[in-house]
């Protein structure tokens, strides 16, 4: 059975998250809700962060990588029914690790897998590259707090 894909572009990506379009890190993704999502970030000289990091040798902040991939995670959860537009935290983030830098005019593609999503915590990992070259890999975990709000405690 074919699992329903949602397809974001920019001009839908913004209903799914509460993300400000400053940090909008994605630029498309295709989303399978609750299981994973790949999607992509094309990066231009015109990204604010790149006049800043660093001045005559622009390269992508590895910090923004992380939530290239943390962002589409939450477009997994988002996208589940009745969550659209759900405040999605990050709960933490272990053990990134980095091969290669980002620079303007790179399209940095992006993959996210769910491994679990119970009681509002989804587990994570990520993985980015550059043209095939792998960029970084991560493993981390959202939380959805009205998902954890109903929760009973014991």
């Amino acid at each position: 059975m074919e699992k329903r894909r949602i397809v974001l572009d920019y001009k839908n990506i913004l209903e799914y998250s509460q993300g400000s379009i400053e940090y909008l890190f994605v630029d498309k993704a295709e989303v399978v809700p609750g299981e994973s999502a790949i999607g992509q970030k094309n990066c231009s000289m015109q990204d604010w962060f790149f006049r800043m990091h660093f001045p005559g040798e622009p390269v992508m902040p590895g910090v923004l990588v992380m939530e290239c991939l943390m962002s589409l995670g939450t477009m997994v959860l988002s996208t589940l029914p009745d969550k659209k537009g759900t405040r999605v935290l990050v709960e933490s983030c272990c053990v990134p690790k980095f091969y290669r830098a980002v620079f303007p005019g790179d399209v940095l593609n992006l993959k996210v897998d769910c491994v679990r999503y119970a009681h509002g915590v989804g587990t994570f990992k990520g993985m980015a590259d550059v043209s095939g070259t792998k960029v970084c890999d991560i493993d981390f975990k959202l939380i959805v707090p009205s998902d954890m709000l109903n929760m009973k405690m014991i």
